[in-house]
């Protein structure tokens, strides 16, 4: 589980840094520039009106059948997006329901970008396309568009559910969105309903993969994960909170009218996420509604500023706030055209500018012109990354100097580059819809502007891929319950013309039919199952009401097949965290497996209450419980790291008398962690089912202090990272032309380290604070950033790898990126690399490939210890990676039957980890070979791990089943494993 939550972070990190988004713009302002004329600038073109106040338009199509025939009652719904739209106008789409001729009107639309989708009985989800693409609609103000027809295909799988509050009553007229695929992509079939006077919902979609999401009025959005078919789904809403603010002129404290602000929640590592949008009224004053409680700040573009408010704000259960001040200081607007060759315009897509003496990001979307307009940029020499659907960018873009006068007439050239066309289908021949088609480039100049195209396929399986540069290509496709290829279709793409009849053909997969149950065979709903072989089942399955389950599409072969909940395997009666879980299968062509999944009782309770300093009872906490591992190897304390990851958990709620119980707990001892959403929490170790524990919210703490930049200035922007290893506490706040000053409040006691970082300098400083003290001496000096250079070499030759993006890391606090135009963070031909601008202190290099072929042959993540000097240019000797010995990220590997014992999350021996052998499985492959507890690996297969190198060690051991590895042990010995079948 830790690993998934460290690949998750680290993967989204790596994306953002591959290509950075910078904030959104805003709307119109009052605030007017100096009228310092930059050289060569052209005045920006007027603001466009505002949606609302333009005449309303409409879309009007019918749904139909793949073969033509009209389906009738079904519900559809045009979802809007637009640079210059709030929350209010996005966040519920406009629905019809189709008449017996399946035809639908949707009236009463502002000007802006709608997706268009349709749901019904029987059938999976759609979405409007233009020919084989997934297509939008952009609709202009008075506008009535004819012809947008949607197809359902056949094959819907019924989804139930219920939408509460959180004391377990229904909530009614709820919007319930289901999504075939991701939350995030907004261009997956989505279906919607309404929730009844009972809270229940059901709408059908295609088998597999859905992320379901309710809303309601006085409520922040709930949304789960789950599997079609599945369990009935049950979504939680929370009580809004409100964030009210007014936004003025620096200085003269006008009102600024008409902008748009943008507000967004400090994850703090708990899974929670929230942002709004609203628009400032005519005193300057907005509020923003439908808020998951957290700590907010906003931030205010208008075409003559940028402000973002001095502090964050916390946000309780269904709290609203107090006024929010932004001060809005002079700033300008840069305008341009996003374009291909032959001067037509290309869109959707996004212009985004990046400062990286003060880490400046802004940004906005394109119109359906192309047109881009960037408000509230301020001053400084921004380089320029342009992103347009189905162009490819250039390699890079001059760069962009702003004074304070409006930057107009600019214009930014993209490719139209070729297209891949072809039709996805199984090893019998039928095409499959709703497959996800990808082009990974393989090969071409490793620094070149990266783009990774794709599209989906209709209900005939065919698909179109635009935007594809000339070269070769590894054509990758994935569907529910359908295989992928072991191996890519590799394709080469001419620079005169189009790919044309592509075939991609699916491999042939069996199903795994099985229940799940607790010990005395009770059904278990609702958990996650996956079969894990020579490669994963390509997904998992959840299981239903009455715990059944279906894998599809899992390849023949020998698997092991287990049940896990919030990403920990469920254990078998009797047996512990070191022992292998699940049940084997062996799975043949044309058969279908039936396996049963027997796992402890998760009957266990946990009552409690939670109260104040005083004992007055806290009514609005939430609890959750992490079990604490009885692994030989685990660190004491993990629970506490793990306690606060909330993602996808429903957690308990005290009542009127600040009382709790936990249930649905398996047998074992417990952290139990009680948080106010927004600041306060208390916490409680080593809690055994069925006990009692009072939980005693203490008051918090306040650390304040002045951040300054070399030679004592202070820095105009600057973020505070602080953290608490041990406890697993992590905050995030951004400070704007505060003098330097910052402040954090609602802090827990701890030992805290705080890491600042103001994009051309960093800095840190650690502070004990006491229950309730205040520390207000806090001085941090932020030191000039470090360059790290190197080489990227084969451990097994020392041949250049080229291809992968190098990023540094601060072991405990995630990724630290500051990326170039020029990419050269990505190694080249001879493997070269430079990673620009890297904080000092104790770092980690990890590597991604940014190429399918270097991702194929090389394990793509990995860390390389190191210690950087403030301002030190850093030459590192050759830095090795290790060629896979499995065939990519699906393989699974084999099992070697040990595991090793974990540093604990407060170690300063994260970096530079003992390979000791903590557990040795009986009767194993380890154990068979001779390998002992209390045993430290020095070397595999003669490659040294030690030390600095330990890093090696995943990819050296991640091997297929039957393979043999020799370890090197501190004790003068050495041991040939035989690797086993893939464990759990």
């Amino acid at each position: 589980k830790r690993w998934l939550i460290g690949v998750v972070v680290v993967a989204v990190v790596t994306l953002v840094a591959l290509v950075w988004w910078p904030h959104r713009g805003g709307g119109p302002g009052s605030i007017a520039g100096s009228g310092a004329d930059r050289k060569g600038a052209t005045a920006a073109p007027p603001a466009p009106p505002i949606p609302q106040r333009l005449a309303r338009a409409s879309i009007a199509g019918r749904v139909l059948e793949p073969g033509g025939a009209p389906v009738g009652q079904a519900n559809v719904c045009a979802s809007a997006d637009g640079s210059e739209l709030t929350d209010e106008e996005t966040r519920a789409p406009r629905c019809a329901r189709t008449a017996a001729d399946g035809a639908y009107r949707l009236e009463g639309l502002l000007a802006a970008r709608y997706e268009v989708h349709a749901g019904a009985p029987g059938h999976r989800a759609g979405v409007y396309r233009e020919g084989t693409r997934t297509g939008s609609v952009v609709l202009h103000a008075g506008e009535a568009r004819q012809g947008i027809d949607v197809v359902l295909a056949p094959g819907g799988e019924r989804v139930r559910g219920l939408v509460k509050d959180l004391a377990g009553g229904p909530v009614a007229d709820a919007l319930v969105r289901g999504r075939s695929g991701e939350e995030w992509d907004r261009e997956a079939p989505t279906a919607y309903t309404v929730s009844d006077a009972q809270g229940r919902f059901e709408l059908w979609l295609a088998p597999g993969r859905a992320s379901l999401r309710a809303q309601a009025e006085g409520y922040a959005p709930g949304s789960r994960t789950t599997g079609v078919p599945g369990p009935t789904v049950e979504l939680l809403l929370t009580p809004e909170a409100v964030l009210v603010g007014r936004a003025v002129e620096i200085g003269s404290n006008r009102p600024v009218p008409d902008a748009l602000v943008h507000a967004e929640a400090d994850w703090q590592g708990g899974g929670v996420f929230g942002w709004g949008t609203a628009r400032t009224d005519s005193e300057g004053k907005f509020r923003m509604t439908r808020l998951p409680p957290g700590r907010y700040r906003a931030q205010v573009d208008t075409d003559a500023g940028h402000g973002e408010s001095r502090e964050s704000v916390r946000l309780a259960l269904g709290q609203t706030s107090a006024e929010l001040l932004v001060e809005v200081h002079p700033a300008t607007v840069v305008t341009g055209r996003v374009v291909y060759d032959d001067g037509k315009p290309c869109a959707p897509g996004r212009i985004g500018l990046h400062e990286a003496t003060h880490d400046r990001r802004h940004g906005a979307q394109l119109d359906e012109h192309g047109d881009v307009r960037i408000r509230g940029v301020l001053p400084g020499h921004y380089q320029v990354r342009a992103w347009c659907e189905s162009a490819i960018p250039q390699d890079s873009y001059p760069d962009l100097d702003v004074k304070d006068a409006p930057v107009g007439g600019l214009v930014w050239k993209v490719d139209r580059g070729r297209a891949i066309r072809g039709v996805v289908v199984t090893a019998d021949e039928k095409p499959i819809g709703q497959a996800d088609v990808r082009a990974e480039r393989a090969g071409g100049d490793p620094r070149g502007a990266q783009s990774w195209p794709g599209g989906a396929t209709d209900a005939a399986g065919r698909f179109e891929i635009r935007g594809v540069k000339p070269g070769k290509y590894h054509l990758t496709a994935s569907a529910a319950g359908e295989p992928s290829p072991k191996k890519p279709l590799e394709v080469l793409v001419d620079v005169a013309r189009d790919l044309e009849n592509v075939r991609v053909v699916m491999d042939r997969g069996e199903a795994i039919e099985g229940t799940v149950v607790e010990q005395g065979g009770k059904a278990l709903a609702g958990v996650q199952v996956s079969a894990k072989g020579e490669r994963w089942s390509p997904e998992d399955a959840y299981t239903r009401d009455d715990g059944s389950f279906v894998l599809r599409g899992v390849l023949p072969g020998k698997y092991r097949v287990a049940a896990y909940l919030h990403f920990s395997s469920l254990r078998a009666p009797g047996t512990g965290d070191d022992d292998r879980q699940g049940v084997e299968a062996v799975v043949k062509p044309g058969a279908t497996i039936r396996v049963r999944i027997m796992v402890e009782r998760r009957d266990g309770l946990i009552r409690g209450r939670v109260v104040d300093a005083s004992g007055k009872a806290i009514t609005d906490a939430f609890l959750h419980a992490e079990r604490e591992s009885e692994a030989a190897g685990a660190a004491a304390g993990m629970a506490r790291q793990e306690v606060r990851w909330t993602w996808q958990k429903q957690p308990a709620l005290t009542d009127l008398d600040g009382r709790f119980v936990i249930d649905r707990l398996e047998p074992g001892k417990y952290t139990v962690h009680a948080s106010r959403r927004g600041g306060g929490e208390a916490m409680a170790e080593h809690v055994a089912v069925g006990d009692a524990v009072t939980l005693r919210m203490v008051e918090n703490g306040r650390i304040e202090g002045v951040a300054s930049g070399p030679g004592g200035a202070p820095p105009e922007t600057f973020q505070i990272t602080l953290q608490d290893r041990s406890s697993g506490y992590r905050r995030n706040e951004r400070y704007f032309r505060t003098g330097g000053q910052f402040k954090l409040d609602d802090l827990p006691a701890g030992t805290f380290e705080l890491l600042a970082d103001s994009g051309a300098a960093s800095g840190s400083a650690a502070v004990t604070l006491e229950q309730g003290a205040a520390r207000t001496d806090v001085r941090i000096a932020l030191t000039g950033l470090g360059t790290i250079r190197g080489r990227l070499v084969s451990l097994d030759d020392s041949a250049p790898v080229p291809g992968v993006a190098m990023l540094a890391q601060r072991p405990s606090s995630g990724v630290v990126f500051h990326m170039d135009g020029d990419r050269k963070n990505v190694t080249d031909a001879q493997g070269r690399f430079e990673v620009v601008r890297a904080p000092a202190g104790k770092l980690q290099l990890v590597g991604f490939a940014t190429d399918a072929e270097t991702r194929r042959r090389y394990a793509h993540l990995f860390g390389l210890p190191i210690t950087l000097a403030p301002g030190q240019t850093l030459e590192l000797s050759d830095v090795r990676i290790v060629r896979r010995r499995v065939e990519d990220d699906e393989s699974a590997g084999g099992d070697l039957g040990f595991s090793f014992k974990e540093q604990p999350a407060e170690s300063d021996d994260q970096m530079l980890p003992t390979l000791e052998v903590a557990f040795v499985r009986p009767g194993g492959p380890a154990a068979t070979a001779g390998l002992r507890v209390g045993d430290t690996v020095v070397s595999v297969d003669g490659h040294d791990v030690r030390g600095d190198k330990a890093y090696l060690y995943g990819g050296l051991s991640h091997v297929p089943e039957g393979t043999t590895i020799k370890l090197g042990l501190a004790r003068n010995a050495a041991v040939s494993i035989r690797a086993g079948p893939p464990s759990d």
